[in-house]
């Protein structure tokens, strides 16, 4: 799984996430600062997933505290499944496109394209074929969960053995 590929990727993919946090700022216009290309408005670097969980706040504008609101997946994978049992098309292909936009910060790309089918799926009014998706993005995204966590506790392990190497080189 490739994650925290270095490049640029648009955030925004979440349905109104400027308009949500609020107070649009020039920040948010992304790499479009930089350049003053248009296709670049909305881009920010996706980071390394290096020292991860050293690195708080997340995204652009630090809006995420912690590791754990960043991936903030088991509210979108429950709001997901809840809306499939109601038969809500609408808030189905909202969360799916929510998955969609989270996997995207970490370039998770299988996690990215199953959301995003599931959110095709719903947004047609089949609300009854996603469910061999869902189970799907929902092993996907706990892979993505894992993987971070593990990359998050050996770089933890590693910041902590260079420091005892350091200490004891004085």
């Amino acid at each position: 799984m490739n994650i925290g590929d270095n490049m640029f990727d648009e955030i925004g993919l979440v349905e109104d996430y400027f308009a949500a946090r609020g107070h649009i700022t020039r920040a948010d216009a992304g790499r479009f600062n930089a350049t003053g290309t248009e296709e670049d408005r909305r881009h920010f670097r996706v980071p390394s997933l290096r020292n991860v969980a050293l690195t708080a706040p997340y995204f652009h504008d630090g809006s995420a505290a912690t590791l754990d609101q960043a991936i903030g997946v088991e509210s979108q994978l429950r709001t997901l499944s809840e809306s499939m049992a109601q038969g809500d098309g609408v808030n189905a292909s909202r969360a799916a496109h929510a998955m969609a936009g989270l996997a995207g910060n970490f370039n998770a790309l299988p996690v990215v394209e199953t959301a995003r089918q599931i959110d095709g799926l719903c947004r047609t009014g089949r609300i009854d074929e996603p469910v061999a998706a869902f189970s799907q993005l929902e092993q996907e995204t706990w892979g993505l969960v894992k993987t971070v966590q593990e990359l998050s506790a050996q770089q933890i392990e590693s910041q902590v053995w260079r420091s005892i190497s350091f200490l004891n080189r004085r």
